[in-house]
């Protein structure tokens, strides 16, 4: 038997190689995605900063149809809105589900990227979505 397909494999490989998710950020997002909390975070990701408001995939979605089906005809725009807003249930309970599965990936709102001296938006937040293990550091707080 592979020695990394036993249980001593496994952790030995772990303790040398580490664990590709941070389980507190892991935490924290499940916990935005199970309740209302919004947290100002700052995240370290591919050598730049960014920074806003930890929410809920389910108020990202929600935000993401409004924000996208403004920018189409009046007569389309409820439709479309309808089409984005379908990615909110995988924020939904399924019945005889107890939690939600650990979250993958973060949300943010009012988000501004940092690279250098530079800051985008300049003027105002944005929507940001990432994966939690391409985030290599965060700290509670936004900068400004």
């Amino acid at each position: 038997m592979n020695e990394v397909n036993t249980i001593a494999g496994i952790e030995e490989k772990l303790r040398l190689d580490g664990v590709n998710v941070d389980w507190f950020l892991q935490n924290l997002s499940s916990l935005t995605n199970a309740s209302d909390l919004e947290i100002g975070v700052t995240l370290n990701v591919s050598g730049q900063s960014i920074s806003g408001i930890m929410i809920s995939g389910k108020k990202y979605f929600e935000m993401f149809a409004e924000l996208f089906s403004d920018e189409w005809p009046n007569d389309e725009k409820e439709g479309i809105r309808e089409i984005f807003l379908k990615n909110t249930e995988v924020y939904s309970l399924k019945e005889g589900e107890t939690k939600l599965p650990p979250a993958q990936y973060i949300h943010l709102k009012d988000a501004t990227v940092f690279h250098g001296d530079c800051k985008l938006p300049s003027d105002q937040g944005m929507l940001w979505r990432g994966k939690i293990n391409a985030v290599s550091g965060f700290h509670l707080g936004e900068l400004t």
